[in-house]
């Protein structure tokens, strides 16, 4: 994420955060792993804020859009102790997201961080001064497979899940996980458990 320090004096605590999600996986990962880790840092109101679209219950195909829900909450609750921040998969951007054709192809991290400040410059641009903005470099479900193991607690009729999982990824780690429409880590996981 960006530089906090543009907009958040060093003297102001962040008692609010919300997480714009894209799907169901990262509200629930927002829900059960974030919620708790900033509210012990002292934020009492973390929250994540799904993306909808008409007929689904998550997810985004259009920046625009996705910037109009963003921009119209960010100016209604924006003030010196709220952040508001994303939670975004680099992996199927939309494309008229801002930069998307002139960010940095290679390597990943430079395109995301390039990504991320485009983003930051262009809320921004809309008067949403307390957004730092957050790309996931890899589609969230790779990092369940960083432990397979861990899939089985998710899963647990399938006590082979973490097995059967290993083996179909072989050597490779998580983020080397073909992103393809079948060997994403969201297609291996919902096929093998």
């Amino acid at each position: 994420m960006g530089d906090p320090s543009r907009w958040l004096p060093n003297s102001v605590a962040v008692r609010r955060i919300y997480i714009f999600c894209e799907g169901q996986t990262e509200e629930t990962f927002s829900n059960l792993v974030l919620e708790p880790h900033f509210r012990a840092l002292g934020a009492y109101d973390v929250r994540p804020l799904l993306l909808k679209r008409a007929g689904h219950k998550g997810g985004w195909t259009s920046y625009a859009a996705a910037r109009h829900f963003m921009v119209k909450l960010i100016l209604q609750q924006q003030n010196e102790e709220t952040l508001f921040t994303t939670l975004f998969d680099l992996y199927a951007l939309p494309t008229d997201f801002p930069g998307f054709g002139d960010a940095p192809v290679g390597p990943a991290l430079a395109r995301v961080q390039a990504l991320e400040q485009l983003m930051d410059q262009d809320l921004s641009s809309a008067g949403a001064r307390c957004f730092l903005g957050h790309l996931q470099l890899h589609e969230f479900e790779a990092l369940l497979l960083s432990d397979c193991d861990a899939v089985e607690h998710a899963f647990p009729a399938r006590k082979d899940a973490g097995a059967a999982l290993r083996a179909d990824i072989g050597h490779l780690a998580p983020e080397d996980v073909n992103e393809g429409p079948h060997t994403a880590p969201s297609k291996r996981i919902i096929r093998l458990t």
